[in-house]
């Protein structure tokens, strides 16, 4: 890796660094700031919306469970369409079940759209199920505590009738 601004104590000062990937190609080029204790880099801003699944979001109905089944990634720049589907698909019924088990990558805002949908359906005096599948989606219910919260199921089959 190349970097430049190198001062002559030989540490990199504060601020943004120009890096390039293996080799000192141009490639992998982005910013990295530098902090004593950590370094945090990012991407060029185009880079994430080239490579970005696009969310895929279809109506479901199974065993008297009306819902979304939902593709892609969920992050900042899909979760306000996400949210928006859910509250309109959700007012049909007292059942609703959200399928995240074809999503590829989800993020705090996409955490923050399913906590927010499962209250408002509770608040209704509804039932809100999750099917997560067994992929990194089920993982970041695990790990962020909510799997004890939310019902999650591995498969639309798993539902209860």
């Amino acid at each position: 890796m190349v970097r430049s601004g190198v001062g002559r104590d030989g540490c990199t000062p504060p601020g943004p660094t120009v890096t390039a990937g293996p080799g000192g190609t141009g490639s992998g080029v982005g910013l990295s700031r530098r902090t004593p204790d950590r370094e945090i880099r990012t991407k060029d801003r185009d880079s994430r919306t080239d490579m970005a699944e696009p969310l895929m979001i279809d109506e479901i109905e199974a065993d008297g469970w009306s819902g979304l089944r939902v593709a892609g990634e969920i992050d900042l720049a899909t979760a306000d369409q996400l949210e928006s589907s859910i509250r309109t698909a959700s007012e049909q019924g007292a059942r609703f079940v959200l399928d995240l088990s074809p999503v590829s990558f989800m993020d705090s805002t996409g955490i923050r759209v399913v906590v927010l949908a499962h209250r408002a359906l509770e608040e209704r005096g509804g039932s809100f199920a999750v099917v997560t599948g067994s992929g990194p989606v089920r993982r970041v219910f695990e790990v962020t505590g909510l799997s004890s919260t939310l019902s999650l199921y591995r498969e639309l089959g798993d539902l209860p009738s």
